[in-house]
């Protein structure tokens, strides 16, 4: 294969995703090719990330590294020639702070129908990789918060776990009404057999894929406004939002018990994501 030296000429836009790639390789590219269009993706903004997680958390080690984080982003993006956001808050959160173009691109997800009515699925269902800490903490409060207030009015209600790499503190939520099953090769049987998807998210950034991964293929969901950020989801049309355990578990059991609901925000949630 030629070299990146060899090809420059003919290369005519770089794109680099994330900070630490960024980091590394940005001045290279630079100098390598001089000529060529430097597109930054932020994939989501990592310092708005931590900002909510150290408010959440009320940890000051986490704090202080949004604030660097923060330096260490604008700073990629002015060194780039636009940067590539995934929603219209970050963009928003960006004006102002650099001189180079934000552009809002969206995630993609494939439109497929819908097989088994609600009758025929059971249970909730929650994705998410947990190297990603906003995960960890989405489902360990789930469970300690919510589900018993789920299970008090539904005693059977199930809650599945899929993603990689679950930690020591998602293991230890297993239980005859919790099952972690960490990586799956495809993901789509779990969603076709589960009656909701949950995004119990108490910080994060950027536009959430499981949100638009459960929507796009009808299953309803309950989640937080943080889960819906960036995706123009209004509470009872497309989806249930709730920031509180109580209200949270209350649209959990709504969705478990109410087919018209749930024929509904499948319809209404699958035609949000791909208009």
């Amino acid at each position: 294969w030629p070299s990146i030296d060899q090809m420059g000429e003919s290369i005519s836009h770089v794109w680099i995703s994330r900070p630490s790639v960024a980091d590394a390789f940005l001045n290279r590219v630079r100098g390598t090719l001089p000529k060529s269009t430097v597109v930054y993706d932020t994939v989501d903004l990592h310092f708005l990330r931590l900002q909510r997680e150290a408010a959440t958390t009320q940890d000051g080690g986490r704090r202080r590294e949004a604030r660097q984080q923060e330096m260490k982003e604008v700073g990629i993006i002015d060194q780039a020639d636009v940067a590539v956001v995934v929603s219209p808050h970050e963009a928003q959160l960006l004006a102002g702070r650099t001189s180079s173009p934000i552009v809002v691109v969206p995630n993609v997800h494939i439109d497929r129908p819908t097989a088994n009515a609600p009758d025929l699925r059971d249970g909730m269902l929650f994705v998410g990789g947990f190297r990603h800490n906003p995960n960890e903490d989405a489902v360990v409060w789930f469970v300690n918060e919510i589900l018993p207030l789920v299970r008090a009015q539904v005693p059977l209600a199930h809650l599945t776990i899929v993603g990689s790499e679950p930690t020591p503190a998602v293991y230890a939520l297993q239980s005859d009404h919790v099952s972690v099953l960490g990586w799956v090769p495809d993901v789509e049987p779990s969603y076709e057999m589960a009656r909701i998807a949950v995004a119990p998210l108490r910080f994060g950034a950027g536009v959430k894929g499981k949100v638009g991964e459960a929507m796009s293929l009808g299953v309803p969901m309950v989640m937080t406004p943080i889960a819906s950020e960036g995706m123009h989801i209004q509470h009872g049309v497309h989806a249930l939002v709730a920031e509180e355990p109580k209200e949270f578990a209350q649209h959990v059991v709504t969705l478990l018990t109410d087919n018209d609901m749930w024929r509904r925000l499948s319809t209404a949630g699958q035609r949000q994501i791909h208009d």
